[in-house]
Order: structure tokens, then sequence, then C-alpha cells
């Protein structure tokens, strides 16, 4: 039996409240309009009159909010009542640059985030069913997975980067609004032949286009527009389908832009290239080189997290591997750190724009942060190899969680803000000699 809190128990988090008691959690709530929060009282709820009454004593804190503003501001209010080690779960559809900078300013605050939206109806989430995605740091993720698992029929993890399952949960609905528009254009021609809209409708229990995502979605991320359905014969059946609307006046929600986009790419000579080519641009745009330097930044990150979990890992073991663990953490901030920083303060942070450098600004000093830190790695390290683990197994455990709180707010800002905006406005050519010169630090 755990004891949780939900901080905003609309539809949905009415919902995963319910589900919460039915197991057996001890549960408190808190909504802006405390009436929401009393309808849970008859079923076991504890109703709380603040936010920081609700978290407070609770192992896990799940925010189920309306948007970016709401959630800063109530964990703001929250704060006083979060526990060291209390863990925030958030399922709120929010911006990725939203979640970047809370994933950032609370990492600093030394509170565990995990940021987890949702595909599920309130009907679901009191069901245990529905998709939730995560992202954020392993050792967060790992902590609560189990319980995470009881909530959703599928709980699918994205990675480290803090800001991945903010992009797609916007990836998906974009998808849903998209299907949902283009059945109200279906609708307005058929209202123009006089045919019922549910008997237009029952098209669909046969032709099934959603296979398009697996078949031609394949081919168009990987930038390959080889033609089953041309862009002309595409653009000559959008013109028939606006005819067809203006016999009904008109009122197509999503066809005349589609038309103009396939108009635009026959006019520029892809008339012959599959109707996948609308997303030609994109992803000629987001091609990548063999040995891109961003993704080189990335994967340093990677490398870096799983030195700290391994460090992390033999403090929580005791004594008897600590030594081992502790030298090899100081060789790897020694040699790889430093070198990782160096890439961005002299590769990266010259080559980016006046836009980004309030937090170029901001990144580089939290890099003398990071020194501080290393360094004590490296002192802890040599105690160890004199005085044994034992002698520095507490202190070791502390700079773990600090390494791993500071490191995880440094890394949600570059992944989730710095990185996204260098690869808009580095061209193809400083990329490449960007990268040159990282291959040369390492003598290559």
């Amino acid at each position: 039996m755990a004891t949780v809190a939900f901080l905003g128990v609309g539809m949905l988090g009415a919902g995963m409240a319910r589900a919460a008691l039915g197991r057996g959690d001890r549960v408190a709530v808190y909504n802006r309009t405390r009436a929401k929060a009393e309808a849970l009282a008859g079923a076991g709820a504890r109703v709380c009159d603040t936010a920081a009454e609700a978290a407070r004593g609770a192992e896990r804190i799940h925010v189920v909010l309306s948007d970016d503003a709401a959630v800063d501001a109530t964990l703001d209010a929250a704060r006083e009542g979060l526990a060291p080690g209390a863990l925030v779960v958030d399922h709120t559809t929010t911006s990725p640059e939203g979640t970047a900078r809370r994933v950032h300013r609370l990492a600093r605050q030394k509170i565990d985030y995990l940021h987890a939206p949702v595909f599920m109806s309130p009907a679901m989430a009191e069901e245990g069913k529905g998709i939730m995605l995560a992202s954020g740091p392993r050792w967060v993720y790992d902590r609560v997975a189990p319980e995470l698992g009881k909530m959703a029929g599928e709980l699918v993890y994205l990675g480290e980067r803090p800001d991945l399952a903010a992009g797609y949960k916007l990836f998906g609905n974009a998808m849903l609004f998209a299907v949902v528009a283009g059945l109200a254009d279906v609708f307005t021609m058929a209202h123009a032949m006089g045919v019922e809209p549910d008997a237009a409708r029952s098209l669909f229990s046969k032709f099934q286009p959603a296979r398009s995502i697996e078949l031609r979605g394949a081919k168009m991320a990987h930038g390959d527009f080889s033609p089953s359905f041309e862009v002309s014969m595409a653009h000559k059946d959008a013109r028939l389908m606006a005819a067809l609307a203006e016999r009904a006046g008109g009122g197509l929600q999503v066809l005349p832009a589609v038309e103009a986009a396939l108009a635009a790419l026959a006019g520029a000579g892809h008339g012959g290239a599959d109707f996948g080519a609308l997303a030609k641009a994109t992803v000629d745009r987001a091609r990548r080189p063999e040995r891109d330097p961003i993704d080189q930044l990335v994967r340093s990150h990677r490398r870096l997290e799983e030195t700290i979990g391994d460090l992390a890992a033999a403090a929580a073991r005791g004594p008897g591997a600590l030594a081992p663990a502790l030298a090899e953490a100081a060789e790897f901030f020694d040699k790889n750190g430093r070198r990782h920083e160096e890439d961005e303060e002299e590769s990266l942070f010259p080559r980016l724009g006046e836009r980004e450098r309030e937090l170029v600004r901001e990144l580089a000093t939290e890099h003398s942060a990071h020194e501080r830190l290393t360094k004590r790695v490296v002192e802890l390290a040599e105690r160890a190899g004199r005085e044994g683990d034992a002698a520095v197994l507490a202190e070791t455990r502390d700079v773990c969680r600090d390494l791993q709180h500071v490191y995880h707010a440094h890394i949600a800002l570059e992944e989730g803000l710095l990185f996204p905006a260098a690869r808009l406005s580095i061209g193809p050519d400083a990329l490449a000699e960007m990268g040159r010169e990282m291959q040369a630090r390492r003598g290559r």
C-alpha cells in the first residue's frame, strides 16, 4: 500500500485517483475547484485545501492538469510539502520546451520528476487501460515503472531525453486531429451527394488508410518518394474533392491546405514523385551526416549518465566494490567529461546565434559547478584508495545524488532546447567543420 497524491482531479485525474483507491493506496487529492476533489471523498480519498498539504508525506505525487502554466504554479505551491526523496510524475500534456525548463528547475531543487503523458479516456484511466508514455532519467523511471505499469495497459519508455514524452504526445494528438478533420471533410463531401454521414463512415471498415503510416510513412521517413500514387494524380483528386464540396457550399477543413501543397510540389517539378513528397522539404532538412557532431554530444551524455549510474549502484551495494567504481568514474570525468565540455564551449557554443546566447551563458556557468563536483569524485577515489570503501561510502552516496540531479538538469536544457536550436541554425558545412574539430581533440 502506497501513499500517493493527485494534484488535479478533473475527469482524467479523477479516474486515476479512483484506480489508485481501488488498488488499496492511501490517496490525497487537491484541485483548484474543490468540488471536483470532494467528489472523491466518498471513495476514500483525503481532500486537501492546498497542494502542499496533499503532497506532504506522499511517496508519489501525480500531476494531472491543463497546461504548462498550471503545472508550474501547482508545483510551486506544493514545494513546501515535498519531502526528500518524493517523486513527481506529471501526466499533463505540455510543451517540449516547457517540460525541459521544468525538468531543469526541479532537478536543481533535487526533486525527482518524470513526465508521463497518456493516451487514455477517463474511463480507461479508472480501468488501468490505454497507453502511458514516459521520458526522463533511467534511475527515476526504474524506481516508479512497476507502479506506472498498473495505471495503463501499455507503458512506453522513450529514453533519457526529458522532453521526448511531451513531443510524442503532441505527435499522437496531431495524427488524431488530422483523422478527425479528415472525417469532417468526408462528411462535407457526403452531404453534397446526399449520403448520410454514417454511411460514408462505413467505407473505412473496409478501406483502412491508417496502414499508410506503416507503409508509405516508412518510405517518407527515409526520403524515398518513388511513386505509387503520383503528386499530379493526387492533386487532380484534391481538385475533384473541392469541386464536390462546393456543391454543398464548401466548408472543407484540411483538404484545401493539402490541395495547395500538392499544387506547389507539382509546380516545383515533383509531379511524378509519390504524394508522400508532401514531407520532402522537412525530411531533406532533417537528414544528418554519417558522423553528426550533435549526435556525438548526445552519446557523451548517455555515457556520462551510465558512469554516474554505475557509481551510484556501487555505492548502494555498500563496501566492497566502491573503490574501483570511484577510480573508474574519476578517470572518466578527468578525460571524457573535460573533453565533452571543450566540445561544447569551443565548437558548439560559438556557432550559435544571438537567440541562444542567454542559454549558452547559463550552461557555461553550470560547467563550472560540474567541475567542482567531479573534483570531489577524484578526491573520494584517492581517499578510498588510501582509507578503504567504508570511509567514503556516505559521502559518495551524497555526491552521486548531487551528480544525478545537476547533470540531469543540465542535459534537460541542452537536449530539450540547445541541440534542437543548433540543428536548425547551424548549416551543414559548419556542422562538418565542428565534427572535424571534435575528432581532432581525440587525435583522429
